[in-house]
């Protein structure tokens, strides 16, 4: 009897799974990956269509006087068929005294695998930016008479990345 009733649940897990994709219109490629895909993946900038992405968000807690900064952005925009899709990633945070900003381009070439299917390789270089400004922090005697105040800190860091990705109205739910 438990085989049955097991069975059965895991049917109706599968078909509570699938209503909820439905009902909320879980799309496939197209329409989900806008939030940063970009950044892990450059040839996910060779969609069909031209889009700009922008997010800010600062965030002060006055009792603690911690101070966020966060800021994100992404276009790109299809040249041809022939010569590909370009993009810039931009991105930037800071909290208190220590901040990150990367800027990287993509590239992305697309191939017509079948009727309905597109396959893009991408390519992206940048660097990021690290800095810290140690010594602005609240400065205090120390009695140990080897305590030497923090150094700031700065330095880039050079990156790239490599993808693929597979367009297709098959997996659409369009």
């Amino acid at each position: 009897m438990k085989n049955k009733s097991s069975k059965t649940k895991d049917k109706s897990i599968v078909l509570f799974i699938i209503f909820l994709a439905f009902s909320f219109g879980l799309k496939a490629q197209e329409d989900t990956y806008w939030l940063g895909l970009s950044f892990k993946n450059p040839a996910a900038i060779a969609t069909p269509s031209d889009w700009a992405y922008v997010d800010y968000s600062r965030l002060f807690n006055k009792s603690t006087q911690q101070d966020i900064e966060l800021f994100v952005g992404s276009f790109d925009y299809k040249i041809s068929q022939k010569a590909g899709t370009i993009g810039l990633d931009l991105s930037f945070e800071r909290y208190n005294y220590e901040s990150a900003a990367l800027i990287k381009a993509n590239y992305a070439y697309d191939i017509q695998v079948l009727e309905s299917s597109i396959l893009s390789f991408g390519v992206s270089a940048g660097t990021t930016f690290y800095k810290n400004n140690l010594s602005d922090y609240m400065r205090y005697e120390s009695t140990d008479p080897n305590f030497v105040l923090p150094a700031d800190i700065k330095y880039n860091i050079i990156n790239g990345n490599l993808g693929m990705f597979l367009h297709s109205s098959r997996l659409s739910t369009d």
